[in-house]
């Protein structure tokens, strides 16, 4: 409940200004979310793989993710499955559109 509040609200921002303008508090709100959104995902994800990380974070990570698909090699003990690629790729996205909708008026 706690991790989708922040998510919540920035889905119902996006509603209720679909067709009119952000206020700038609203841009702020959403650019900030997606940004320390996607920060959040390099920290947990991408960091560990390219520059290595703890055997414990290791051991957790292969018994949450080891069964699932992923694409790409093995790096440091840890393998980003697909979806949490796709969620990478999509919040990277997001953020992109969000600074894009609320500069350009």
């Amino acid at each position: 409940m706690v991790n989708s509040f922040p998510t919540l609200i920035a889905l119902i921002f996006s509603m209720i200004y679909y067709h009119r303008p952000y206020p700038f508090s609203v841009g702020v709100y959403l650019i900030l979310f997606y940004f320390v959104m996607l920060m959040g995902e390099i920290r947990a994800w991408w960091i560990p793989y390219f520059f290595g990380t703890t055997p414990e974070r290791v051991k957790r990570y292969a018994d949450m993710f080891g069964n699932t698909h992923s694409f790409l090699p093995e790096r440091n003990g840890i393998i980003p499955n697909t979806l949490h690629v796709i969620l990478h790729a999509l919040t990277f996205v997001t953020l992109m559109l969000s600074v894009f909708v609320v500069t350009v008026r």
